[in-house]
């Protein structure tokens, strides 16, 4: 049974009514709870966007690559 508010002798100590965090708000695996009190585990895969870089394979390597990051 999920539990999504605590209250103790008259004072709320949790209260996740309002939450609106989903699995797909959550970086992968990363664990929360959503505002019916039921365990969600983050799906999001982050994604960065560089300016200004570039990707080189690693001379003499299989599987390696450099970032180039140019200075401007």
């Amino acid at each position: 049974m999920a539990v999504n508010k605590v209250i103790f002798e008259g004072r709320t100590l949790i209260d996740l009514t309002d939450s609106t965090v989903t699995s797909a708000d959550l970086n992968y695996g990363k664990v929360a709870y959503d505002r019916a009190g039921v365990r969600i585990v983050g799906s999001a895969v982050p994604s960065i966007t560089l300016q200004g870089a570039s990707v080189q394979k690693i001379t003499g390597t299989t599987d390696d690559y450099a970032l180039i990051m140019s200075s401007t």
